[in-house]
Order: C-alpha cells, then structure tokens, then sequence
C-alpha cells in the first residue's frame, strides 16, 4: 500500500513539474535594449550615436518592432562580441549552432534561431543557406509557425523570395497586388553582385629602393533577401629594406600618411574618403574603409575601388605612393 502511495506521489510531482516546464517555454517575451556606442569603424547612415534599438527574445527566436529597428540592430551588432551577446539575452543563434568562424551567413546568422527564424514585424522569416530562400510568412497566420519551420510547400501562406530580391520592397509591393514581380523594384539595368568575396594586390615598383610596400584591397559582399553588405577592407604593409635581408625587413618610421579612396556602386554614385595614418612605427595594418559622405556596408554592390596612400617617411625620401585599383567586383 506505501509502495502504491509512494508511486501515486512521484507520477503527481511528474505532472506537475511538465506542466511548470509548459508555462516556462511560453512565458511572457523578455524585452532587451542595445545602444550604438560608435565604436567601430563603420557609422549607421540615419541614426546617431547614442541611439537605441529595443528588441524582444520569446519562444527561442528574436522579435523586432519593425524593419528600422531590424537595421539598426545590426549595425549595433558590428560592437559587439557575438558570443557573450547572446548570452547575455539567453539566445541561442544558427551562428552558434554551426560554431565555425567562417560560416558564410555570420553577418546576419546571429539574429536567427537555430530554424533560421527571426520575427520582424509584421512578418516572420525563415532564411534558407543552401538554397538560397527566404521564406516570410504574416503575423496574422502565425499558427501556420511550424509549416514555415518545417518549409511546408504545400502552404500558400508563405510567400517565397531568393537571396538576390529586395524582398522589403517587394513584400510592400504585394500589399496592394498579388502579383509580385522583382521588375518593379529595380532601380538601374546593372546587374546585381551575388554572395562571394574578392582582392586584388599591389607592390611598389617605382618608389625608392629604401622601402617596400604592399597594399591589398578585399570586397566582400553579402545579399540575405532582408538585409545586404558591402565591405572593403584595406591591408597595407611598408618596410625599410636598405642592407637587410629578404623577409627580415624593418617597419618603416612614419612621419605622416594619408590613404584616399573612392568606390563606385551601381547606377554611377560615386563616393569618397581619406583616412590619416597614425604616426611611428609602420605596421602591417587592415581598415575597413567608410566614405566621409555616408558608410561603405550599404544596400548596393560596388563596380569598382581604387585606393592611393601617400607617405612622408623618416630617414627623409621623396614622399612615397602606391596606388591599388579593384576592377568589376
């Protein structure tokens, strides 16, 4: 009779302990604020520095209030170490998941679930790596979650896109017609760059033979449907090279240095930008490069960059260039 007591009371505390484990798992969203501290070397085009992105994590996935606050979350994200980040607002990303460095998606891998799902309203998405896909489905038919988890292709609720659509502009467009053509949200004929990343180098060849100098310009441009990159990233290496041997060469002194750069996007815009070079000894050193008019990591492709850096160097030689030059990216 104990035995059956006993039994009857830990099948009760089990039943009990799944029901506490339910109403945990669908508990109130927990909300989460992130400020733009304007420590990196990339600016947002619109907001400030101070500004403020507030989001919520619930159910396992990230829930944004619109797509503005989308953005400025991600460039909020650019300060930020990615791991501790979410492990301070306890979520679990597709970066994680994967644990590699080079996961092609890490710039936006962060802000999805391990489903690949964000929520931003008024729409969920559900983003595809292998296949390209974008999947977005409307608040409104929320129940349907697990058909866009699952990619149920027998649902018409959810709408299909591929990585190289504005699918913002698109998804607005459908609000006033079923029809969804991409035609009518291209801006210009020039074709859009897809996912990939390339460089190009330079070497000196007609400075002094007191130095050597390399430059390397890398692009590197990612399109996810919902949210699009362009980057360029600068190495430059300058040694003092009189009387030493071969790869033993000493860091240049450096009195002062400019790098003036301009990239031209799709549809002709043309920007540019000079950075200063800090003065001492000359390291191998990278920047990612941002025009003075507005940030680099825009929401078009670059047709090409070129890049000049000027030196004024110490023991005294005619002041030094190098000009680096990035064809049809």
């Amino acid at each position: 009779m104990n035995s059956t007591k006993l039994l009857t009371l830990v099948l009760i505390l089990t039943i009990l302990v799944s029901s506490c484990e339910k109403e945990t798992n669908f508990s109130s969203p927990q909300s989460h604020t992130l400020t733009i501290k304007g420590s990196s070397n990339l600016s947002h085009p619109n907001a400030a520095v101070g500004s403020m992105v507030q989001f919520q994590v619930w159910e396992g996935r990230l829930i944004l209030n619109n797509a503005e606050d989308f953005s400025l979350l991600m460039w909020a994200l650019e300060e930020q170490n990615l791991p501790a980040w979410e492990t301070s607002i306890g979520f679990k990303s597709l970066r994680a998941r994967h644990k590699s460095k080079d996961l092609k998606e890490h710039e936006i891998s962060s802000v999805l679930n391990k489903d690949g799902l964000i929520q931003i309203n008024p729409y969920l998405f559900k983003l595809d790596f292998e296949q390209q896909k974008v999947y977005v489905l409307s608040l409104e038919y929320i129940q349907h979650l697990e058909d866009l988890r699952a990619v149920n292709p027998s649902n018409s609720l959810i709408k299909i896109f591929d990585f190289e659509d504005d699918v913002w502009a698109l998804l607005k467009e459908s609000k006033t017609s079923e029809n969804i053509t991409e035609s009518t949200t291209k801006k210009c004929s020039e074709p859009k760059s897809k996912n990939k990343q390339v460089q190009t180098e330079a070497a000196s060849c007609v400075c002094t033979p007191y130095y050597w100098q390399v430059s390397t310009i890398s692009l590197r441009y990612n399109r996810f449907g919902i949210w699009e990159t362009v980057k360029a990233y600068y190495a430059n290496k300058l040694y003092h090279v009189i009387g030493q041997n071969n790869n033993h060469y000493t860091n240049a002194n450096l009195i002062e240095g400019r790098i003036y750069y301009h990239f031209n996007e799709r549809c002709g815009s043309t920007y540019y930008g000079t950075l200063t070079l800090a003065p001492g000894q000359y390291k191998l050193r990278t920047y990612i490069l941002r025009s003075n008019k507005k940030p680099l990591e825009r929401n078009k492709s670059i047709i090409n960059m070129f890049v000049s850096t000027s030196y004024v160097i110490s023991p005294a030689e005619p002041i030094q260039h190098l000009n680096t030059k990035l064809n049809n990216f």
